[in-house]
């Protein structure tokens, strides 16, 4: 998942219009913002790394901007995050409608919302990480990486899922928890919704350098084609760049989580007013 909820306003629609606003927003999003992501991915490939952007002279970074590269990989990835919704979501409310969930206890919201993560790494961010990987690698297109990564072998589009749900726990997780708490404590305080917004892009800016690593190794090991443990990609990785090199694209995430996390806070609000008038339009046309 790209980005905990921003601003929700679940609690103004039903569940079914909240995947359909959650899913929408956030597939926008994800494509709009899909150039930090496919970024990401090349740094931490090794195809690009911090001498390709100081030294921009030499034509690696103009080429990774090109929007033929830019974005490949942006289709898959936005329509992720609307699968990624759509199962975190409907995870977190078969969750909460046990007998045994209590919702004024904290651990139960936060264990929901890292369930959440959990089941959304497993649907859709690992295969489609995966895909964006090939697609790269190979300049494919979706349907083409697919076929590629099938003739590897079944389980081939899920390579990295153990550190994609790692990562998806303790990101959205944690943001999902304590960003909201820190919006709460700093708008409170302060009155000030940009002071809000801002504290809690920190809380995901410090998640995402804490699991970054998880995300990492994940690319590593779906560059190499599974063809390597978890164990393994951690070696090798070290082995190339020591500590530093678990943390390749860790500024190119931040951007896209900072990007996400800004169009989410507002563009939700606009599709919540559409659909209100489409309700308003369907019972005066076809009901009244």
């Amino acid at each position: 998942m790209v980005v905990a909820k921003a601003g929700s306003s679940s609690s103004e629609i039903n569940f079914y219009k909240e995947i359909i606003v959650d899913a929408t927003s956030g597939s926008f999003a994800g494509f709009t913002c899909f150039i930090f992501e496919g970024l990401k991915k090349r740094f931490q490939r090794g195809e690009l790394n911090s001498h390709d952007v100081t030294n921009w002279k030499n034509g690696k970074l103009f080429a990774a901007l090109h929007p033929k590269e830019a974005f490949r990989g942006a289709m898959p990835f936005s329509v992720s995050v609307a699968l990624n919704a759509t199962a975190g979501l409907t995870t977190i409310k078969l969750i909460r409608s046990l007998p045994f969930y209590d919702d004024s206890s904290e651990l139960h919201k936060l264990s929901s919302a890292v369930s959440g993560g959990l089941v959304g790494a497993m649907i859709a961010s690992a295969p489609v990480e995966n895909t964006i990987v090939v697609q790269q690698e190979h300049k494919l297109g979706p349907i083409q990486a697919w076929k590629h990564m099938l003739n590897e072998g079944i389980g081939r589009p899920w390579v990295g899922v153990r550190e994609l749900m790692l990562r998806e726990a303790g990101f959205i997780g944690s943001v999902s928890y304590f960003g909201q708490k820190a919006q709460d404590v700093v708008f409170e305080k302060t009155k000030s919704q940009s002071l809000s917004t801002i504290s809690a892009i920190g809380v995901g800016a410090t998640f995402a350098t804490i699991t970054h690593p998880f995300d990492t190794v994940a690319t590593w090991r779906q560059k190499r084609g599974g063809k390597i443990t978890l164990l393994g990609g951690v070696k090798e990785l070290y082995s190339l760049g020591g500590k530093k090199a678990f943390f390749k694209g860790l500024y190119s995430r931040i951007f896209l989580f900072t990007g996400c996390y800004l169009i989410l806070s507002k563009l939700p609000t606009y599709i919540i007013k559409a659909l209100r008038k489409f309700d308003e339009w369907f019972l005066l046309n076809f009901v009244a």
